[in-house]
């Protein structure tokens, strides 16, 4: 991923806020206009130096959540996109949450994982910890904070998962994934 000169992050910015205002429907539905200004704010303030792709649209992610509006996504970086398709970026697992446990419900023959088990860390991250970080970047709908969960387990519009598609933006990419898990 590249790294963008300050202006190129401002310009950036600034058009995202022009689009947001001038077509986002309910973009004060459900975050006041003070929550949001601050949020632009603090975006602008990340933006006063060079800055990284990634990291960028992590901050960008981020903004886009408070808006509460699932269908107000932000498209990643193409090079990082690409390279999400050619690597392996994802978990070795298909998983729900359920009462905030990760209970597996498919896996690839070479994990030696069994459906039913129980993810307790992944890289030595807590799974609690991982929802709650990864969650503040799931975009749901107004207060149906239930549906993060859901999202995070399986979202087809973000390449698989939110956790899978947010885990490299938060925490970098990773070559393995290391679990703690019980049966």
């Amino acid at each position: 991923p590249r790294t963008l000169a300050a202006t190129e992050a401002q310009e950036d910015v600034a058009l995202l806020r022009r689009a947001l205002e001038s077509v986002h429907p309910g973009l004060y539905r459900r975050a006041t206009p003070r929550a949001l200004e601050r949020a632009f704010a603090e975006l602008h303030e990340a933006t006063t130096a060079p800055i990284g792709e990634l990291a960028l649209y992590r901050r960008i992610s981020s903004l886009l959540a408070q808006i509460r509006c699932s269908h107000t996504k932000a498209e990643q970086p193409p090079a990082f996109s690409a390279w999400r398709e050619a690597n392996p970026s994802h978990l070795p697992f298909r998983f729900r949450l359920i009462e905030g446990r990760m209970i597996i419900v498919s896996a690839a023959a070479e994990t030696g994982l069994e459906r039913g088990a129980e993810v307790l860390e992944i890289n030595g991250r807590s799974v609690r910890r991982l929802t709650r970080e990864l969650g503040a970047y799931v975009p749901i709908d107004g207060d149906t904070t239930w549906c993060r969960a859901e999202l995070l387990a399986h979202d087809g519009d973000l390449m698989g998962s939110d956790f899978d598609h947010f885990y490299p933006y938060v925490y970098g990419a990773t070559d393995q994934f290391i679990l703690l898990a019980r049966d």
